[in-house]
């Protein structure tokens, strides 16, 4: 099940936005943003109702332009009286402010924005209500990671929730190193997939067997 984002943000960090979205989506994370899910004909203050009201996180992006825009505002006022999950992304050296203020704020910048974003989701695998699926969307992540350096992020917050997997997902995570070279040609995801297959013998002896072949640590039959 894929979570629903509504990304909160001034007209004049729509870019920024734009990429936040697309992170997300990397994980499971299907982020709303107004000025490309709206249709132009759409009556959009009541749209953008009903897409806050049926989202899971709220995810405002505090700038100098937020504060000053009159409708984030609303939109913040609306998400917290539905009690939404709360995740406060702060672009520049504005504070969190009025109902905001009390939720734990982010800095991000596009220079860190991968980092920032990985080490939040790693946290929502933390939550009660969301850990599994957001967990599972890192999962996901993991396995279609196109770099080195991507992998070996994506496995070392892996290895940060060490103790809370299930060995579902531990068998997804050590097939998605045997299929993806950037996994398991990599220094870091391999050193961290090696550090999860010590702490948990319940993996699929099969697929440690694969996983070793793949590295280079034993040779094929």
């Amino acid at each position: 099940m894929a979570y629903k984002g509504f990304i909160s943000y001034a007209q004049g960090d729509r870019e920024i936005a734009g990429q936040v979205k697309d992170e997300l989506a990397d994980y499971g994370i299907n982020g709303f943003l107004a000025h490309e899910d709206l249709e132009p004909t759409v009556q959009w203050q009541e749209e953008i109702t009903k897409h806050l009201k049926a989202c899971d996180l709220f995810i405002p992006l505090i700038s100098e332009r937020f504060r000053e825009s009159k409708w984030t505002d609303q939109e913040v006022g609306m998400a917290v009286a539905w009690k939404k999950k709360m995740v406060p992304l702060l672009l520049d050296k504005t504070t969190s402010y009025g109902f905001i203020s009390k939720y734990q704020a982010t800095k991000i910048d596009v220079a860190n924005l991968q980092t920032r974003l990985l080490s939040i989701i790693t946290k929502l695998g933390d939550d009660k209500k969301f850990g599994a699926t957001i967990t599972d969307g890192l999962i996901m992540a993991f396995a279609d990671s196109a770099s080195f350096d991507e992998a070996g992020r994506r496995a070392n917050a892996i290895l940060r929730k060490n103790g809370a997997l299930t060995r579902d997902q531990l068998n997804s995570i050590v097939e998605a190193s045997v299929n993806n070279n950037q996994i398991s040609y990599g220094w870091d995801a391999k050193a961290a997939i090696n550090e999860i297959i010590k702490d948990h013998p319940n993996i699929d002896a099969k697929l440690v067997k694969r996983f070793r072949q793949a590295t280079g640590e034993i040779e094929f039959d």
